[in-house]
């Protein structure tokens, strides 16, 4: 998949009137360097990488941050010392690409600072913003095969982490979230909790997600009590790939109105499923599921 990565976005640039493509914002460096760099959100307009036509895909990087991207498959990693500071990055970016000879550059004008577009104000900036979007959204058969092994992962952490319970006994919603994530964690994914996160929620808490919950959707004290519904989330990446699972427990059978619930559940997601096709919206998928 490293290799599908890169031809994708050098394809893109062959194809372009650009000279270069330079990728700003965590989300894109993530996806073309292969490499988990969460503090890119944090501290952004510090890093960037360029594809350049008749050369290999670089990194230019805080010196600090330098041996972050040894995990990647860009192995070209130039870095620039000085402070972390966004208008500072910019004036090094500009200084390393005058002697390149490029005359024209694309940008992710939806990732790029002020502080970044006055520094190549000396260059011709195409926005190549709906293309780099295209590049990440239309998957090659090998992303979806990498995309499938994750989802594979996230239920097999929820389950590995709802047999805890199940076998054992009933566990605080904290308690069976960080069984989640500590799964997930074993499965491979990164840094779940800090770059994705785990939720164990029962009876009125059910009705909460991640953006509305107390303490960002983690449980709390409460246990799962017999005959009650539990709900058990996962949300994790992978060298900038993500998944979602969702699972549903009970302490014990589950009682003939949760089963019809259930049972709706699955017909909603069958009749998204059967909605998917080329050019069909989230729109109309979530239609289908009201149709159901």
């Amino acid at each position: 998949m490293n290799t599908t990565v890169l031809e994708k976005i050098q394809s893109e640039l062959e194809r372009s009137g650009c000279d270069a493509f330079l990728l700003s914002g965590g989300d894109n460096m993530r996806y073309a360097a292969q490499v988990h760099l969460p503090f890119t959100d944090e501290h952004p307009g510090l890093a960037f990488v360029l594809f350049a036509k008749g050369r290999l895909p670089l990194v230019l990087s805080p010196s600090l941050w330098a041996r972050s991207w040894e995990r990647g498959i860009i192995s070209d990693v130039r870095a620039y010392p000085g402070s972390l500071d966004a208008t500072h990055a910019a004036a090094e970016l500009a200084a390393f690409l005058r002697p390149l000879g490029l005359a024209s550059i694309g940008l992710d004008m939806n990732r790029a600072s002020v502080a970044l577009r006055d520094a190549l104000g000396e260059w011709a900036l195409t926005d190549i913003s709906a293309a780099i979007s295209a590049i990440r959204q239309i998957k090659s058969a090998e992303e979806a095969a990498f995309l499938e092994d994750l989802a594979y992962r996230a239920d097999h952490a929820i389950l590995g982490a709802a047999h805890h319970s199940l076998a054992c006994d009933a566990r605080a919603e904290k308690g069976q979230a960080e069984l989640i994530r500590m799964h997930a964690l074993e499965r491979g994914f990164e840094a779940v909790g800090y770059n994705g996160i785990s939720q164990s929620a029962t009876g009125a808490h059910a009705k909460d997600y991640w953006a509305e919950s107390p303490k960002f959707g983690i449980g709390q004290g409460k246990k799962t009590a017999r005959d009650e519904m539990n709900r058990l989330d996962l949300q994790a990446s992978l060298n900038g790939y993500w998944a979602f699972g969702s699972r549903l427990m009970t302490m014990g059978w589950p009682l003939p109105e949760q089963t019809k619930a259930y049972e709706g559940l699955v017909a909603m997601r069958k009749a998204a499923l059967a909605a998917v096709r080329p050019g069909a919206t989230c729109a109309d998928l979530y239609a289908a599921m009201l149709d159901a």
